[in-house]
């Protein structure tokens, strides 16, 4: 029995591969659909987008913003955003090698994450640099997001981008064009899946694998690094694990006897909880990896319920999945790599060139922004995708 073959357009926020699920590692639930992964990355990249809106949002004016507009802090997590980004890479990175019987072919594996990743990362970077070059306003202090990126062009900046190890020290992560630094991390992450992780999956199995991502990947908090994020290998692995447990044979009973969609409700709630309870620890480190961590199983439960839905129960994990698996958030989610990366100089450059002048409050900057902000970012991330980022999408392999 086969799977559904699906076009699955990225793994996190910058990738793209066919994916095929193969006869004898399928759940016997019926024929799975991928389609709901470009749904959930659609979602993730469009949340990002009015993170960094609500940013320069409150930035924007002098005074007090009024206390209805609070509501709006739902979007203040963004990296909230980036960790379901990561897992859905483990995810599908996983699906072939689960196809191949564990195996992967590191030289072909590499080449074809560089020329999936490189190309649109460095037009990016280029463009990012042009436009500051040419705009003095986005090289001094403004008391904006932007200001994050100074100074401008300095030798650490400029090299660690040009190598994409900018993830590596706070003082170069947050340059040109600050989304960025994740695209640096999940391509070091691909190396360690490849080398280290997968290596271990096979000998010791799942559960190791995801202990060890996690162990790894606080070795440079530990040691006091200015590391961005470096448990996101830990969600990388989860997303691993929801591949194996969704289509791994060995996983069948399992399978059957966890309630996936109850679970995933579980810990979507947790969410919020888990956010609001560790809120006061004196680590913001231990603060935001709890939450990243909450926000990885919560993805990663919520993988599997949606890969064993099987089209005929009316239910809300129907609804869900119909939602993202059709229509506008699949839509975003085949250019959600473009978006994601040409977005954010969209907003700085429309608030600091121009709405700044007109010393608007913080709800007429929020409206304005999203009025404007909105579509012309997923007008040009779709005008990049075609020119920058399609030319470059990796082909199925010959089955």
């Amino acid at each position: 029995m086969r799977a559904g073959r699906t076009w699955d357009r990225g793994a996190g926020p910058i990738e793209g591969a066919i994916v095929e699920a193969a006869g004898g590692t399928t759940p016997p639930v019926g024929r799975l659909r991928f389609d709901f992964i470009d749904g959930i990355r659609g979602a993730a990249a469009l949340y990002v987008l009015m993170h960094h809106i609500w940013q320069f949002s409150i930035t924007a004016p002098r005074e007090t913003p009024p206390s209805w507009f609070r509501v709006l802090s739902v979007f203040k997590y963004g990296s909230y955003a980036v960790a379901v980004f990561i897992v859905i890479s483990g995810y599908c990175l996983m699906l072939p090698v689960l196809r191949r019987g564990g195996r992967l072919r590191f030289t072909e594996f590499a080449q074809r994450r560089c020329r999936r990743i490189l190309p649109p990362y460095f037009v990016t970077l280029a463009a990012s640099m042009l436009v500051i070059a040419l705009l003095p306003e986005l090289r001094r202090v403004t008391f904006k997001p932007m200001d994050i990126t100074l100074p401008s062009f300095t030798t650490g900046k400029v090299v660690s981008h040009l190598f994409l190890v900018h993830n590596w020290s706070e003082s170069w992560q947050y340059g040109f064009d600050p989304p960025l630094w994740s695209i640096a991390l999940e391509f070091q992450i691909y190396f360690v899946f490849a080398l280290f992780l997968l290596p271990v999956w096979r000998r010791w199995g799942l559960g190791v694998a995801t202990v060890a991502a996690f162990a790894i990947a606080l070795v440079p908090w530990a040691l006091g690094a200015g590391f961005a994020a470096p448990w996101m290998l830990g969600m990388f692995a989860l997303g691993m694990a929801s591949a194996a447990l969704s289509l791994d044979p060995r996983f069948a009973e399992l399978r059957r006897r966890i309630p996936w969609r109850p679970l995933t409700l579980a810990l979507i709630v947790a969410v919020p909880v888990m956010t609001v309870a560790t809120s006061g620890l004196a680590s913001v480190n231990l603060h935001t990896m709890l939450c990243h961590s909450t926000v990885g199983l919560a993805t990663m439960v919520g993988l599997v319920a949606l890969a064993r839905y099987d089209g005929r129960t009316p239910s809300l994990a129907g609804a869900a999945h119909r939602g993202l698996a059709s229509g506008p958030l699949r839509s975003v989610g085949l250019f959600s790599y473009s978006l994601y990366l040409v977005h954010y100089p969209i907003v700085a450059i429309v608030t600091i060139s121009w709405l700044d002048r007109y010393h608007l409050n913080v709800p007429a900057t929020f409206a304005a922004l999203c009025l404007i902000c909105v579509p012309a970012s997923l007008l040009v991330a779709k005008v990049f995708f075609i020119l920058a980022e399609r030319p470059f999408l990796n082909t199925p392999a010959p089955q």
